[in-house]
């Protein structure tokens, strides 16, 4: 796996001599209405260090076929905790800087929603809702404090959230999004917790994989791996969280890998 393995290589001889060079991120604190998390850097850091890494994971996304590239993405990783949703948030935002085009990011992760929080909106209506309601497609989507940038929450708690992501609803409404927007980016579950990402993932036209670094094992990671690959999911690339490159740099993404066997 190249240059991917030989990082988690050095993250577990660090971890094994008890090293501990890397910064965690905090907890996020209680959000209210309209307060966006500190860590959404795409509208509080625009000129960050930060920031000019998710523009250049954009970049390599986008150059892995110019001509075609992808434009429906789902984001996951291992374990819940790795950065995928914000990694997600602050991706779409990337896309959304270019002129003229419209992203959303969808919360798919039924379970465990957090992209309304993230961006202290309220969410009335969401994913849920269009899956199981004859539910207007602009009833479920808000508009963001992020330009050109749209959000659909995850809706309301449902029980059986593997059975309406992997629905001929959602097959249809993956196709309308397509129509809609020039980019849309999920923020799915973790592939090992359940198995709503691998039904999902090869109805994608690709996944980024979110590893946080120092943390989530190999054994994980190629686990999951796996999973999407047997599931004929795209992997496009493997994105590093929690990664220090000097005393600026935050923990939230430094590095991205694109993905082969």
């Amino acid at each position: 796996m190249g240059k991917f393995g030989d990082a988690l290589r050095r993250a577990e001889e660090e971890r094994r001599e008890g090293a501990s060079p890397v910064a965690r991120a905090g907890a996020p604190a209680a959000l209210g209405p309209g307060e966006l998390d500190s860590r959404v850097v795409a509208y509080l850091a625009k000129a960050s260090p930060e920031m000019e890494q998710f523009r250049m994971l954009r970049t390599n996304i986008m150059a892995i076929d110019p001509a075609n590239p992808p434009r429906v993405l789902a984001v996951t990783s291992s374990v819940k905790k790795e950065g995928k949703s914000l990694t997600t948030l602050n991706l779409g935002a990337t896309f959304a800087e270019q002129r003229d085009i419209r992203v959303l990011v969808v919360d798919a992760d039924l379970r465990r929603p957090s992209l309304a929080g993230l961006l202290g909106i309220e969410a009335r209506f969401g994913l849920s809702h269009l899956l199981t309601r004859d539910l207007p497609l602009h009833k479920a989507v808000r508009e963001t404090p992020i330009p050109h940038l749209h959000l659909m929450p995850a809706g309301e708690a449902c029980t059986n959230p593997a059975e309406l992501l992997g629905s001929r609803q959602m097959s249809d409404l993956i196709e309308v999004l397509r129509t809609e927007f020039d980019f849309v980016l999920f923020d799915t579950p973790p592939i090992l917790c359940v198995h709503d990402m691998g039904i999902l993932g090869a109805r994608m036209d690709g996944v980024v994989y979110v590893i946080k670094l120092h943390v989530t094992d190999r054994l994980r990671v190629q686990h999951g791996l796996d999973i999407l690959e047997r599931g004929r999911a795209r992997i496009l690339g493997l994105v590093l969280t929690n990664v220090m490159r000097d005393a600026r740099s935050s923990s939230v993404v430094s590095e991205y890998y694109h993905y082969h066997r």
